[in-house]
């Protein structure tokens, strides 16, 4: 579980304030520059940031940053395991914007009203609010490399559209021209990032949502295991049968027992 020891939101100090801690703190500072800052690192370097800036300092790491023009920034100082990076792959002491800097800064807003004020389950809401935030961040940092690799910036977000209505819409029987159209471009292309954004393929895609909805559906008794095959766009039953066999371990109708027999408990 995450822990909160201290925050603020939208935090204005003197125009002249210095944060330097040459030995760092005891546990990690996470910080949304609203104004740009001048941030200093151990090496020498300094960088000044635009405005929506984020840090992430781990503990005992060199901190000194202070104002280009207004002192002003929403920050946390948290503790968490250490293996906490590996789960959410944010980037420790060095600048990076984040997408939705508006989204996080209110999530900072909802971390200084829960520490401030001290409500019921208090530590159970801080630790969900500071796993959003690290959610969002390591979000940020996959979509920029995506970004990167694929050239475009509104590119994933077009795809992510497109993979959205598919997959809402799975029991379609998808052809790869109508696949194609909904980010208008050709065959080669389409596949081709599709399978860099999600690293599989739009018949993968389909067939595990597909399967996802056939579940669902099996958990009710009134309906047949080939209508819930029908409903889900496998227009073959025998093929239905095995593909669920070979991924769930059982036929559709053992799926349906199981569940039952689960309920007569």
């Amino acid at each position: 579980m995450f822990q909160l020891n201290y925050g603020g939101y939208n935090i204005y100090s003197n125009d002249s304030f210095v944060i330097y801690r040459p030995n760092g703190s005891t546990d990690y500072l996470l910080l949304l520059f609203l104004a740009p800052m001048k941030v200093h690192f151990a090496g020498g370097s300094t960088i000044v940031t635009r405005p929506n800036a984020c840090i992430l300092y781990p503990p005992d790491v060199f901190q000194h940053y202070h104002a280009v023009s207004k002192f002003y920034n929403s920050y946390m100082h948290f503790s968490a395991d250490e293996d906490f990076l590996n789960k959410f792959p944010v980037p420790v002491n060095e600048i990076f914007y984040p997408e939705n800097y508006q989204a996080l800064n209110l999530m900072f807003k909802e971390i200084a009203k829960e520490f401030y004020l001290q409500t019921l389950y208090r530590e159970y809401k801080l630790d969900i609010l500071i796993k959003n935030i690290l959610i969002e961040l390591s979000r940020t940092v996959h979509h920029q490399e995506l970004q990167y690799l694929s050239g475009d910036k509104g590119l994933q977000e077009i795809f992510d559209q497109a993979r959205l209505t598919m997959l809402q819409n799975c029991q379609k029987d998808w052809s790869t021209e109508e696949m194609c159209r909904l980010v208008n471009l050709g065959k080669s292309q389409f596949f081709f990032y599709y399978n860099l954004f999600y690293n599989c393929t739009p018949r993968t895609d389909l067939l595990a949502a597909r399967l996802d909805r056939a579940k669902n559906m099996l958990t009710s008794e009134a309906t047949q295991v080939s209508a819930v095959a029908e409903a889900c766009g496998f227009h073959n039953i025998y093929y239905f049968t095995r593909y669920f066999t070979k991924k769930c371990g059982c036929a559709p109708s053992q799926f349906c027992k199981k569940f039952k027999m689960r309920d007569d408990k």
